[in-house]
């Protein structure tokens, strides 16, 4: 027999349309617990995804007069994991990111590592390419968390890897690696349904400093994400300690949530 109620919905819980009594399925879930089927709700709702990835807007449909009980918890805090993988390039150069977030609703780690290169780069005695080994590592604080957004601060230090290769070979800074502080911002907002928008912009101030920038959008179903947008990474070195290297260019990338 079918329960003679439905589980309160939670705050900014998705609403879905009244349909008669499933066996497999004996109740809808309230957020932010997984969905149990995609059949039942848009995919786009639930499935893994943690706080800032629920859509701002969620059309309601009201359910039919029934008994209501409150849920021991309309919004517990959860620990999500994210990777994603992002390539950026164009003609004249490219860079490739591999990027692991690890977050509650309001404190998480972040790391990333990969590299940036250009076919060449002004103030070096050669004309051959010149590739970069690039990384970061955060601990993340979400000032701003909600189902529909997060915005973090993110502290830590940075990487950057100088081959003594290619268009390096003979540079006073060739064979060596600068760590340095690093310091930013980033977030990301449901919009419409299993669209969004995120970003970052992260700064390493000395000893070489790096500008690293990204804006991009993001279509969700259920864990993965789809993402497709901008990537800056501006290498500012005094030609003694490192090179100047400048990237710009669209990227596309894929993330993992679970």
């Amino acid at each position: 027999m079918p329960p003679p109620y439905r589980p309160m919905p939670g705050p900014y819980s998705p609403r879905y349309p009244y349909r008669p009594y499933y066996p497999v399925y004996p109740y809808y879930p309230y957020y932010p617990y997984p969905a149990f089927a995609v059949g039942i709700a848009p995919f786009w709702w639930g499935l893994g995804w943690g706080w800032g990835y629920y859509p701002a807007y969620r059309p309601y449909v009201p359910y039919p007069p029934e008994v209501y009980v409150a849920p021991p918890d309309a919004s517990p805090d959860r620990t999500t994991t994210l990777l994603s993988l992002q390539a950026a390039g164009h003609t004249a150069g490219g860079a490739g990111m591999l990027d692991i977030v690890i977050e509650g609703r309001h404190l998480g780690f972040q790391a990333s590592i990969g590299a940036v290169g250009r076919n060449r780069i002004h103030g070096v005695a050669t004309n051959d390419s010149v590739t970069l080994g690039w990384g970061t590592i955060h601990a993340t604080w979400s000032f701003l968390s909600a189902p529909s957004y997060r915005l973090r601060l993110e502290v830590g230090a940075s990487m950057l890897s100088m081959p003594d290769s290619g268009g390096l070979v003979g540079e006073p800074y060739a064979g060596t690696i600068a760590f340095g502080p690093n310091v930013g911002v980033s977030g990301h907002v449901g919009l419409i349904g299993p669209f969004g928008v995120e970003g970052h912009a992260r700064l390493t101030p000395t000893p070489v400093p790096v500008a690293d920038t990204r804006l991009a959008a993001a279509f969700r179903g259920g864990p993965l994400a789809l993402t497709l947008g901008w990537r800056a990474i501006d290498v500012s070195g005094d030609r003694k300690d490192g090179p100047q290297l400048h990237f710009s260019g669209p990227e596309l990338g894929l993330a993992l949530r679970f």
